[in-house]
């Protein structure tokens, strides 16, 4: 039975050598794995954080705080009584 095109029989060269393996790296150690976080570090995030959101929400603020205009209404209240009249006909 004839050989697939390109295959080689024997030799010292197995399946796969000749391309590089990428070698295993070691994990990097924390230095500190428990971090001590004071109460001056737990009030500055929170000064972020409150920050952030009344940064965020300052267009929300300004759009409830400018009045809307008044509507006028859409629908004719003597075109609503007519269609009443002509409902109670039928």
């Amino acid at each position: 039975m004839p050989q697939c095109r390109g295959a080689r029989r024997g030799g010292r060269r197995g399946r796969g050598v000749g391309r590089t393996q990428p070698k295993e790296q070691p994990a990097v150690q924390a230095g500190n794995s428990i971090a001590t976080v004071t109460r001056a570090d737990l009030d500055a995030m929170e000064n972020r954080y409150q920050d952030m959101l009344r940064d965020a929400l300052a267009p929300l603020h300004i759009a409830q705080q400018t009045p809307q205009p008044l509507l006028r209404p859409q629908w004719n209240p003597r075109l609503c009584q007519t269609n009443c009249q002509q409902r109670q006909r039928i």
